[in-house]
C-alpha cells in the first residue's frame, strides 16, 4: 500500500476524504492480517461434516436422476443427458407455445440452451400447478445439487489440489501451504 506521503495533502479543516477515513484504514489493517493468518494457518475443515455433506448431496443427486428418469423419462447424467433435455425442453416450448419468450440460444450450434437461464425463464412463464413446472424444477435442483458436489464438495475431499488442502485444513490458491507441495517446490526440484 502507498504510504501516506503520496496522498493528496489536505487542508486543515477539509473533511476527510473517504479513502483517509478511519474506517477504510481498519479495514484496510483486518484484511491484510486476514490474509496474513490464512497464509499461515488456513482454514480448517471439519473433514466427516465434509464427508457427511458429500454423501447426502450424492444421495439427492441420484435420488432426482432416479426419479426424472422413473417419472419423466428424463435422462440428466451421463450418456444421453444432453439430448433427452433438449428434446424436453424443446417439446415444453412447443406444447406451451412459448418460442416468443427471451430464450437463449448456444453459440456454436444455435440450439436452444438447456442452461440455468433458460429453465427459470420457463419457470417463471409456467403455473406453478403445471406438470411441467414440477419437471423443471426437479431439473433446476438436480443442476444445482451436482454443481454442489461436483465443483466444491467432492474435490475439497478427494482432490488436494497441489497442496491447497493438506490434514484437513485449506490454504489460498495463491499461496499453497506446505511449500514443498507446490508448482513452485516441483519446478524447482525439476530445475536442479
Amino acid at each position: 500500500f502507498p504510504s501516506h506521503d503520496t496522498y493528496p495533502k489536505r487542508s486543515p479543516g477539509s473533511p476527510v476524504p473517504p479513502k483517509l477515513s478511519s474506517f477504510c484504514a481498519e479495514l484496510r489493517n483486518m484484511s491484510i492480517w486476514s490474509c496474513i493468518l490464512l497464509e499461515t494457518s488456513g482454514i480448517c475443515f471439519d473433514v466427516p461434516a465434509l464427508t457427511s455433506l458429500r454423501d447426502r448431496t450424492s444421495s439427492s443427486v441420484t435420488r432426482l436422476a432416479n426419479r426424472l428418469a422413473s417419472e419423466y423419462s428424463v435422462t440428466v447424467s451421463g450418456l444421453g443427458s444432453r439430448e433427452s433435455l433438449s428434446s424436453t425442453v424443446t417439446a415444453i416450448l412447443d406444447k406451451h407455445n412459448l418460442w416468443g419468450a427471451n430464450l437463449e440460444y448456444t453459440k456454436k450450434t444455435r440450439e436452444i440452451s438447456i442452461g440455468k437461464n433458460n429453465i427459470n425463464l420457463l419457470l417463471e412463464l409456467l403455473p406453478p400447478s403445471d406438470p411441467d413446472h414440477t419437471l423443471l424444477s426437479l431439473v433446476r435442483e438436480h443442476t444445482a445439487q451436482s454443481k454442489l458436489l461436483s465443483t466444491y464438495i467432492q474435490p475439497l475431499l478427494t482432490n488436494k489440489r497441489k497442496g491447497i488442502l493438506h490434514d484437513g485444513r485449506a490454504y489460498p490458491a495463491w499461496f499453497p501451504l506446505p511449500a514443498y507441495l507446490g508448482k513452485a517446490y516441483r519446478d524447482w526440484e525439476t530445475d536442479r
